[in-house]
């Protein structure tokens, strides 16, 4: 009985130093989580922030939409508050308006003690555990929720000082802390009634009992609880413990970011989303090698580290992530963002690469690029430089046209050409449109640069024309451009130049997820434009979110069938599926097609087996600038194995 006795207080002591050590462990895990969020939402606003008039306060120039945008990358409930100690504006996601409202609210009451307290560097770990004489994270219960609240300041360049207030939903840790409790419970009531019948018997039961509950727990603290991939710590210990990833070998590191989730679950359900991914997680658990590593981010990236020249891995992992999911009746393409760096010639530690890797999706979210490598990142980084300079580079003409060939197979020769702008930079050289377009498409001189690209093009067209070829050129223009009053009545000057209607040299090309921004709108202005005299384009063609029933009541002429889907056509039997259907497509609706992105004589070989006969791509050339558009003329690709020097995505205009 007293062997009984000493088991039982040793057990009640241990349960209640494992109950505390759950405690401060989900804590500071969740605290730290929040912190990186918080100060990454910081960055993301003081960007929009840069540019802002000092004349004018800037909480009444920093919109909600801009606010939205910092939060762009998020799927869970979150609120983010900025305050100059007078003035609020904030936004939130996924939140009802009770719920927003009441974190709003409780914020504000926590603000009067935030303002009379000092905070250190934001980006100092150091900071992430006091704000002054504060704790740094204020827990607030709202509808039967726990949120946490989290402020940093924001120094602006014109020496105002802003507050931002991040509230986020609490969860990392509930379930991990859940399982240690009931378990630790369950052995400790186990304790009491066994420890009068022998002390021995009951300490070997407990510890046996409480290692497996250890081990669960920690099951649970390194699975991704959707897709059952290994979680961020999972990967910090790997990186940190396993000889596997020695400085002295190279890794790359793909991500694939599923931008449409949230989508997916309010058109279905969120049971339907969490088989989806529960399904998908056990698919990339089926394959890899041993030299791999998965896992899943907190930001919901999954991503593949793998050695430099595990070219099959990589290829097996995109198709995975790019091919239809299916959950019952439904069907879904996850339409990732692509993103990839290497470890350790880009990032050299496990924090800096996740850091990197979110970074990266963001920019590539908001560029609306399907592909960011590590080595465009500089590149869009000068984007707060050239947004002054935009106006002047239009009055001065440092924007030119190039033309990349269209080729016909059949008769290799040039059947048209495709108008891609680049910047002649007085500083920087020449600038493919990853600097610049994202900055115009915000900007009020978006239609004068619509504008000035189809006068150049015209411009281009009449002097092929004088030089005997007569070929049709396409331009590219945004849903917002052909809606537009100013771009329209330029289209229609433009169609009585050249005679469009009775000589259709022109043609238009509107990516198929633009076509659904308003359809109504979209269709009657293409049906105007197609009146007019221009052959329209379907650009990246079945990589949108529009209807085949939607489409076919658009006046196209010309579906093109987008990169992704090219680029392993010559690899995979599965990869020609997709090609075969649009082909059968654009047969049955009278469409024509052209292959873009095709960079390898294999792709080539295939594409032609499979009918396709108009191609664009590398492997004939790059864009030209007009003097060497007029003389080039392709020359036949002789050996099948031949491989062309690959230019990232962004680079393509």
């Amino acid at each position: 009985l007293g062997f009984g006795a000493i088991a039982l207080v040793v057990s009640a002591l241990f349960t209640f130093q494992s109950i505390e050590a759950a405690k401060q462990t989900a804590g500071l895990s969740e605290t730290r989580a929040l912190h990186d969020t918080t100060t990454f939402v910081v960055d993301e606003i003081k960007d929009h922030t840069d540019g802002l008039l000092p004349a004018i306060p800037p909480l009444e120039q920093l919109s909600r939409e801009e606010l939205l945008e910092s939060l762009y990358h998020f799927d869970e409930p979150m609120l983010v508050l900025v305050t100059d100690g007078q003035t609020w504006t904030g936004a939130g996601i996924q939140l009802g308006s009770g719920a927003e409202e009441r974190l709003s609210s409780a914020a504000k009451n926590y603000f009067p003690q935030l303002s009379q307290s000092s905070h250190a560097d934001a980006k100092s770990h150091a900071a992430a555990l006091k704000f002054g004489d504060l704790p740094l994270v204020e827990k607030v219960p709202v509808y039967g929720e726990l949120y946490n609240l989290m402020a940093h300041k924001l120094n602006l360049n014109s020496g105002v000082d802003l507050t931002v207030i991040l509230a986020r939903r609490s969860s990392s840790g509930e379930d991990a802390f859940s399982t240690v409790i009931k378990s630790l419970s369950v052995s400790s009531f186990i304790v009491f009634w066994l420890a009068i019948w022998g002390a021995v018997g009951v300490a070997y039961f407990i510890s046996r009992h409480v290692i497996g509950a250890n081990e669960r727990a920690y099951q649970l603290a390194t699975t991704d609880s959707f897709t059952g991939l290994p979680n961020e710590i999972a990967l910090r210990e790997v990186m940190l413990q396993d000889g596997r990833f020695s400085p002295e070998r190279d890794f790359r590191v793909v991500g694939m970011h599923l931008r449409d989730l949230s989508t997916i679950a309010s058109n279905t359900s969120f049971e339907v989303l969490s088989q989806m991914l529960k399904g998908l997680g056990d698919k990339l658990k089926s394959f890899g090698c041993e030299s791999c590593q998965l896992a899943r981010l907190s930001d919901g990236t999954i991503i593949l580290i793998a050695p430099e020249e595990d070219e099959d891995s990589f290829c097996a992992f995109r198709d995975l992530l790019n091919e239809t999911q299916s959950v019952g009746d439904y069907r879904f393409n996850l339409e990732p963002t692509e993103v990839e760096l290497h470890y350790p010639s880009d990032v050299d530690s496990f924090e800096s690469l996740r850091m990197t890797i979110t970074k990266l999706v963001s920019v590539a979210n908001r560029l609306r690029l399907p592909i960011l490598r590590f080595e465009h990142l500089e590149a869009t980084d000068k984007r707060s430089k050239y947004a002054p300079e935009i106006r002047r580079a239009l009055e001065k003409r440092e924007f030119e046209v190039y033309l990349q060939p269209k080729v016909d197979l059949a008769s290799l020769g040039v059947c048209g050409a495709e108008a891609l702008v680049r910047w002649n930079h007085p500083e920087d050289g020449l600038l493919s449109p990853v600097h610049f377009i994202d900055i115009i498409s915000s900007s009020n001189v978006r239609s004068q640069f619509a504008c000035y690209i189809i006068d150049e093009t015209c411009g281009l067209s009449r002097r092929l024309k004088r030089s005997g070829r007569d070929i049709l050129l396409s331009l590219n223009l945004s849903a917002e451009d052909i809606l537009d009053a100013e771009v329209q009545v330029k289209l229609s000057e433009a169609s009585k130049s050249l005679d469009l209607k009775n000589n259709p040299v022109l043609e238009v090309e509107l990516t198929e997820g633009e076509t659904g921004i308003d359809p109504a709108r979209i269709k009657e202005a293409l049906r105007i434009i197609s009146w007019l005299g221009y052959r329209i384009a379907l650009d990246d063609f079945g990589t949108g979110m529009s209807s085949l029933s939607y489409t076919h009541e658009l006046p196209i002429n010309t579906i093109k069938i987008d990169k992704s889907f090219i680029d392993n056509v010559d690899r995979y039997e599965s990869a020609i599926v997709p090609i075969k259907a649009i082909s059968m497509l654009a047969q049955g609706y009278g469409y024509d097609v052209v292959a873009e992105g095709v960079e390898r004589a294999s792709q080539l070989k295939v594409l032609q087996s499979l009918g396709c006969t108009v191609v664009q791509g590398y492997i004939f050339s790059q864009p030209l600038p007009f003097n060497e558009f007029e003389r080039y003329e392709p020359k036949a690709i002789l050996t099948e194995g031949s491989n062309v020097h690959q230019i990232g995505a962004v680079d393509r205009g």
